[in-house]
């Protein structure tokens, strides 16, 4: 699942610019701790569960934990 839009938030929250997030995914980014968790999510925004929303652990640009609320839906 790849990153097609984002806002100012997830700038500021992950440190990663607009240009470098789009078109890749999160594990491109390094941002995924949790695997499983991910594709769980992943595969219930591809079964139309949308928006599809988790809590769990995710990686900054410089390497910080961050215990998260996220949300994905398919566009």
């Amino acid at each position: 699942s790849r990153i097609v839009a984002i806002n100012e938030a997830f700038t500021r929250l992950y440190g990663i610019p607009e240009e470098e997030a789009l078109g890749r995914t999160s594990l491109e980014l390094g941002m995924t701790i949790d695997i499983d968790k991910r594709e769980a999510m992943r595969e219930a925004v591809l079964a139309g569960l949308t928006p599809s929303v988790a809590e769990g652990p995710m990686r900054t640009a410089t390497g910080e934990f961050r215990e998260l609320f996220f949300s994905a839906e398919r566009v």
